[in-house]
């Protein structure tokens, strides 16, 4: 199946490609979905953060599902072996766990100290360091 193909057996992906408010991205990850021969996979437990993101998550994964229902009515899978196809959606499995994988790490960064400081005065007090300022901590 095609891009147009998908386009005429999914309203939905349509109206949305039409209106022209979708992200080229977006858009090509709609189509991935549309064209594969498995439903998506729901998302994980805990991928949904619970904040109410806008778009969030389990949204994302209910378009993908709509136009993968638009576009296989019968909910079953295609005849048609294509690796390609197998290796499109692969790939794009990598990219969305790297995404992830990165927004993790960010988050991580954002929620650490931002200075670190270490001060080893290795048992000495200051007089013996012959310190003549007061040093203020």
């Amino acid at each position: 199946m095609d891009d147009d193909e998908a386009l005429e057996r999914s309203p939905f992906l349509l109206n949305l490609k039409t209106r022209g408010r979708l992200a080229p991205v977006r858009l090509q990850e709609l189509l991935a979905a549309a064209k594969a021969r498995k439903a998506p996979k729901p998302p994980e437990p805990g991928e949904c953060c619970g904040s109410s993101c806008k778009p969030c998550v389990t949204e994302l994964w209910k378009q993908e599902l709509r136009c993968w229902k638009e576009c296989h009515p019968d909910g079953e899978e295609e005849e048609e072996d294509d690796d390609e196809d197998d290796e499109e959606v692969r790939r794009e499995e990598e990219q969305r766990a790297e995404r992830k994988q990165q927004a993790k790490e960010l988050e991580e960064r954002r929620a650490s100290p931002k200075v670190t400081i270490e001060v080893d005065l290795a048992g000495m007090s200051l007089k013996e360091k012959k310190l003549d300022k007061k040093v203020d901590w």
